[in-house]
């Protein structure tokens, strides 16, 4: 066999990965001590033994990178496998590369192989016997473990053996945990210096060290000695850190390149990346295209990389900016256009050129444009080759199985014009490409004033679309077709439920790989919403047959375990009573049992403490699911609970110059969904259920003091507001920003008659309306969710101009979907595979058109409000 591009090439010339092929030869070796499966990522080395598998202990951890990944599975098993250990090894080179770059967590960083240590004996034998088998490989760093020794590949974890998730806390995601002596749950940590639990004492021959010292210059002072002081973290990710500071009195970027990741088949990584960039900045020094390199240095295998502080904020940031706060104007936009272009000319007119040139490395400032973050751009003409990596939708596509062409820069150039344009990423998901939208998307979400724009227009259909005319905007969906496209969806999920699967019952890339799988915002609860709202729009009977099968299974294989369960409306089961009732009200012949069912988990939600206090997440998002059953019986228990909650969040409101807040996590929130709006929204309801003066009176001050919070947008005719008063962001989101808070200052103006609520309500409508935010399609921070407000504005104010803002957003929606499987779907918010997600997927987005076609009759999950005659 030889060698091709990191893969064997096998006597039938096919490629075979060395990591595969090595584990298939280790399996058939072993054949009588070990069985070998695979899962997705691991091939798992499963010893044939007598002996009780551990659920937790002591780990060792290999690195590797990829040239050497083959010979360190070879080397590992030598030592493991005559022992009868478990372990596991990352299924292919690709695995291993994916393991070692972003996103992967840089707690993750580098965890070739993972061996379980059934026993403290072997610990330290172990550890020596596989340092001494690889330490002559080049390998990452394992942020998160206790190295085993300096230099060494080995590195030791005290952890879970087998997946053991709980879903607990103010955040209520999905986090590992193991048992304490006392039985108690605790989190398994995976953070730098945290590799052990307290109550574990490290093996002999193996106690911990002491801290770590970093090398220092002969002047002292500063990073590693070198008198750069550093101020700020800017980010970190597993292939290093950016660092703000000072060296010499200027102010400065200190980029970081971790040994060993994005790793490529040649060998090289973020090191030789970021050695690549000091080399461009040079040939940029002094051209203003770039910023001034400093210094370049190398400690403890890791390379540092010193330019100059340039201010501004990205293109994404810029544009982002534009579209929420500003009005937009054809010609600013025509000159950023422009700009952008100059300066990737600026670029190869100096002999480099720009790959992976996306809105992310371009720096704004006033009219000055720049590149940064350079490391994947090369010199025309440099006979290395050139660096791999690419940002989605940036790259021109050049076939099945074949990575993108990020070399193209007339590619990129259209896709950052087309960016600039529309607000829109030129991406919609691995499966769809981008060219037959272009035309849907520049109509949907491009200026009104094309004739500024004219040329540009031009140059992003030739490039992305290939073609120059524009073709036929897009018609504007029947409500006809819009029902046949939701139940189309509908019925691909009957189709393909596989209720054997006791975790989560459709195919597991569809699932959530964060929040808990029965709850309403990406888990069965949200599905079942959806399919409430297909009953409401069609009256077919089958609809609630498939809500009560769906409900019965996350009942029986969900049920609510205090302390471990989240309780929260969209991130835990606190939106399971309320879809029982509206089914136990919409099929008399199983009104009973889901009755009972939705009163004892309502009951057994509010008998227990939770963190956070917030609508989606804690009391007040409980709160809201207590009241929806109030509604229903009338009952004088449910108002008792109604009261208490309420109550609890009077108690617990902090004032924060004026304004009631709720911490969260510390996090300080003004939106609907995590902070005061979502709150004044209970407490305005639950007042008026329980005559409960107070909490009514709260809702009201609440809304007022809201109102000195929000900023003028769209040329001052709109309103928004920051996610918090420590933030700038500014959305208008149903989450965070108008769409959110808008909602509660329309049911305060409902509920008092205010004029200056009613209007400034209007205003949050007039910034979804008149300006271009995006986001994403989704519910949660996206087109559905503020399509949701402006039909909620059209319905409380009877203004058609909300309406027609919502066939707007409707419009922009028919630019994006794509076909999927069985039925039409939108964009995954974050790229990736369309899900059916309530909040971040497709099923809230047919749900919000389901609703302005005028087949469903409000937002879901909503309180109706009703003007009280005393205040």
């Amino acid at each position: 066999m030889s060698i091709d591009a990191g893969h064997l090439v096998g006597d039938s010339g096919h490629l075979v990965d060395p990591v595969t092929d090595t584990a298939h030869r280790l399996a058939v070796a072993w054949a009588d001590t070990y069985q070998l499966h695979a899962d997705a990522g691991w091939w798992h080395f499963d010893a044939v033994t007598d002996r009780r598998l551990a659920q937790q202990g002591w780990k060792l951890h290999v690195s590797a990178v990829p040239v050497h990944a083959a010979a360190t599975l070879r080397a590992v098993a030598a030592a493991v496998m005559p022992v009868r250990l478990r372990f596991k090894a990352a299924h292919s080179l690709s695995q291993l590369v994916r393991l070692c770059t972003p996103p992967t967590p840089l707690t993750q960083v580098g965890k070739f192989i993972t061996v379980y240590l059934d026993t403290d004996e072997l610990l330290a034998t172990l550890a020596q016997q596989l340092h001494e088998a690889t330490c002559h490989f080049d390998a990452p760093v394992v942020p998160g473990d206790r190295r085993y020794q300096r230099g060494s590949n080995v590195y030791l974890r005290y952890g879970a053996f087998t997946s053991k998730v709980g879903f607990t806390g103010a955040q209520q995601r999905r986090s590992g945990f193991i048992v304490d002596p006392q039985g108690r749950r605790v989190p398994d940590e995976r953070a730098p210096g945290r590799h052990r639990p307290a109550w574990v004492v490290p093996p002999a021959g193996l106690a911990d060290p002491g801290p770590s010292h970093r090398p220092r210059g002969a002047r002292g002072g500063g990073l590693f000695g070198r008198g750069i002081a550093i101020h700020q973290v800017l980010r970190q990710s597993a292939k290093g850190g950016v660092y703000r500071g000072v060296w010499r009195g200027r102010k400065v970027v200190v980029k970081e390149g971790r040994a060993g990741t994005c790793p490529d088949v040649l060998g090289r990584d973020t090191t030789a990346r970021l050695r690549n960039e000091w080399v461009i900045l040079c040939r940029l020094a002094g051209t203003g295209l770039a910023p001034q390199p400093l210094n370049l240095f190398v400690e403890e295998g890791n390379v540092y990389l010193v330019e100059e502080f340039l201010p501004g904020v990205t293109l994404r940031r810029r544009i982002e900016d534009i579209n929420y706060r500003q009005p937009v104007s054809a010609a600013v936009l025509h000159h950023m256009c422009r700009r952008v272009a100059e300066l990737a000319q600026g670029l190869r007119a100096h002999g480099v050129h720009p790959r992976d040139f996306t809105p992310n490395n371009i720096l704004v400032d006033g009219d000055h444009y720049r590149a940064i973050d350079v490391e994947l751009f090369e010199l025309t003409g440099s006979p290395e080759p050139p660096f791999g990596g690419w940002t989605p939708g940036y790259a021109r596509p050049r076939g099945p199985g074949r990575d993108p062409d990020s070399g193209d820069h007339e590619y990129a150039l259209a896709a950052v014009t087309h960016f600039i344009l529309t607000g829109i990423d030129p991406y919609l998901s691995p499966s769809a490409g981008i060219g037959g939208h272009v035309d849907a998307i520049l109509d949907a979400f491009g200026p009104d004033d094309t004739g500024s724009v004219a040329a540009d227009l031009q140059y992003v259909r030739a490039h992305l679309a290939g073609h120059v005319a524009p073709t036929r905007p897009v018609p504007e969906t029947s409500p006809e077709q819009i029902l046949t496209e939701a139940v189309e969806a509908g019925e691909e999920l009957v189709g393909r439920v596989e209720w054997d699967n006791r975790t989560w019952p459709w195919p597991r890339p569809w699932a959530s790989r964060v929040f808990h799988p029965a709850c309403l915002h990406s888990g069965t609860a949200g599905i079942a919403r959806f399919y409430l709202d297909l009953w409401a729009a069609t009256g077919q009977q089958r609809w609630l047959g498939h809500t009560a099968e769906l409900l019965e299974w996350t009942y029986t294989t969900h049920p609510y375990l205090p302390g471990q369960t989240p309780a929260g409306l969209h991130f835990g089961l606190g939106a399971l009573p309320w879809l029982m009732d509206e089914l136990a009200v919409a099929d008399p012949h199983r009104r009973a049992t889901w009755r009972r069912r939705a009163d004892a988990l309502a009951d057994a939600l509010a008998a227990h403490d939770h963190d956070g206090f917030d609508i989606t997440h804690g009391w007040a998002g409980i709160g809201l699911t207590q009241l929806a059953l109030l509604s229903r019986c009338g009952e004088q228990h449910r108002r008792r609970v109604v009261a208490s909650i309420a109550g609890r969040l009077l108690d617990r409101a902090e004032d924060h110059d004026g304004l009631l807040l709720w911490p969260r996590d510390s996090a300080l929130s003004y939106g609907f969904a995590h902070g005061s709006a979502g709150i004044g929204y209970f407490l305005l309801h639950a007042g008026a259920a329980t005559d409960d003066t107070a909490a009514v009176d709260t809702a009201y001050r609440l809304a007022h003091h809201l109102l000195k919070r929000a900023e003028p947008v769209a040329g001052g005719r709109g309103l928004s507001w920051r996610h918090g008063p420590h933030t700038a962001t500014a959305w208008t989101h149903w989450c965070n920003g108008a769409a959110g808070v808008g909602i509660f200052l329309l049911a305060a103006a409902t509920a008092t008659g205010d004029p200056l609520l009613r209007d400034a309500a209007a205003r949050a409508g007039h910034a979804i309306a008149a300006g271009r935010a995006f986001g994403s399609c989704c519910r949660c921070h996206g087109l559905a969710g503020d399509g949701d407000y402006l039909l909620d504005l059209a319905d409380g104010t009877r203004d058609e101009q909300f309406h027609a803002g919502a066939r707007r957003i409707g419009h922009k929606l028919d630019a994006l979907k794509i076909r999927s499987g069985f039925a039409w779907k939108w964009p995954q918010e974050g790229g990736g595979q369309a899900r059916p997600s309530y909040m971040r997927g497709y099923l809230g987005v047919h749900s919000f058109r389901l609703r302005l076609a005028g087949l469903l009759p409000r937002a879901p999950l909503s309180i109706a409000t009703t003007q009280r005659s005393k205040f």
